[in-house]
């Protein structure tokens, strides 16, 4: 069965386009090319449009200073591209120091408004949300809560918080990413995870180039290897790797919208 990748950086120069066309020549029947910042956002849409993709666009929590009103006004404008069907990836991450000359503090707050300003934009144009959240859940929940978001609307890319965390965003209607750190054998929060909630609040990601799954850490990761993430889900949640395809590729088109 055909594998969708719901979370990847194909616009890494890693990437030629061979190799691309190569990764959908195989088992993957499709990937959505995510942005971390506004070139990298213009780069996806472009990838996404030249490989018949979808795309989302945002700024990541480290590139969060370049979210100026320019900014804003561009990637809402890239989001009427038809290919963009989510606004990501967007979050907090208090997991590095901050930039030289600012305080923890400060890095914090730039981090929450340029969070709290692309939520607005998804909210404005109704698309579906992909969040980084690193170091700074408790955050990352207060500023989501208050937007209230309709279950379904919402995934946490490249889950590692607790089973209790993921039993808590399940009850709110937000999904869990889950990717190669599933294969890890020192990620039993990813496993617990998945573990505790319903396979239909799961989105298959391999974060690409990243996180290559066991046993292929360390090399170039692609949506290829989520053969490997399906088998350690199918294990864990006791069921057949033909479920958990059929089921997540379901999630998928849900979440995006996808005809």
């Amino acid at each position: 069965m055909k594998i969708y990748d719901t979370h990847t950086h194909y616009d890494d120069e890693r990437y030629s386009p061979n190799y691309i066309a190569d990764v959908l020549d195989g088992n993957t029947s499709g990937f959505c090319a995510v942005g971390c910042n506004l070139e990298r956002s213009r780069l996806s849409v472009g990838i996404a449009e030249r490989y018949g993709q979808i795309a989302a666009v945002g700024i990541h929590p480290q590139d969060a200073p370049e979210c100026n009103a320019e900014t804003k006004a561009e990637l809402s404008k890239l989001a009427e591209n038809p290919v963009v069907k989510a606004i990501g990836e967007i979050g907090l991450d208090y997991h590095y120091d901050p930039p030289e000359g600012t305080t923890f503090d400060d890095m914090k707050a730039v981090q929450k408004q340029a969070f709290i300003a692309q939520l607005q934009l998804a909210e404005n144009i109704g698309l579906p949300l992909i969040v980084h959240s690193r170091d700074a859940m408790a955050d990352t929940l207060e500023i989501l809560y208050k937007f209230n978001r309709k279950p379904y609307t919402t995934v946490f890319h490249c889950f590692s918080g607790s089973a209790e965390t993921a039993t808590e965003l399940h009850k709110h209607g937000i999904l869990i990413g889950v990717g190669g750190t599933v294969t890890y054998k020192n990620a039993k929060n990813s496993a617990n995870a998945v573990r505790a909630i319903p396979l239909e609040y799961i989105l298959l990601e391999t974060d690409c180039p990243y996180l290559s799954p066991v046993p292929l850490r360390g090399t170039l990761n692609h949506s290829g290897n989520l053969s490997y993430v399906i088998e350690k889900i199918a294990e864990i949640k006791g069921i057949t790797v033909d479920e958990v395809v059929k089921t997540c590729n379901d999630n998928a088109a849900r979440f995006f919208k996808l005809a």
